[in-house]
């Protein structure tokens, strides 16, 4: 189970470099791509612009840095990204998958993991 956890939240920046490509290419920028996801058509899968456009019967909506959510109950104990209800800062966490405890993440990403819950990522100067 640790091993699935820690490849979640590796993925963030996996897809993170992916995006920042230095190729400057529009056809590498992600983008959360609906319509050919197994769990339905409103489940979206994060990939290339160039992948989802070859894809038949797809729409695609960029993903920003306002599309990252705080992603719940997946974080690696010691990966969180900030505090939770018992621990004062971000990696403190001290169980896999505490349900308090969560990873800025894209939204198609938290969705599509198993045990995720998708929260609202606290805008700098806002409050919850």
């Amino acid at each position: 189970m640790k091993k699935i956890i820690l490849s979640a939240a590796s993925l963030s920046s996996i897809l993170l470099l992916a995006g920042c490509s230095s190729s400057g290419n529009p056809q590498d920028k992600l983008v959360e791509c609906y319509g050919v996801s197994n769990t339905g058509p409103n489940a979206p899968l994060l990939m290339t612009k160039g992948i989802c456009e070859k894809l038949a019967h797809t729409k695609m909506i960029d993903v920003t840095a306002d599309d990252y959510v705080e992603c719940y109950g997946v974080a690696a104990a010691g990966e969180n990204d900030c505090a939770t209800n018992s621990t004062a800062c971000g990696g403190t966490a001290a169980v896999n998958n505490s349900p308090e405890a969560w990873i800025a993440i894209p939204r198609g990403v938290c969705m599509n993991v198993k045990g995720a819950v998708v929260g609202q990522l606290e805008k700098a100067g806002s409050k919850k």
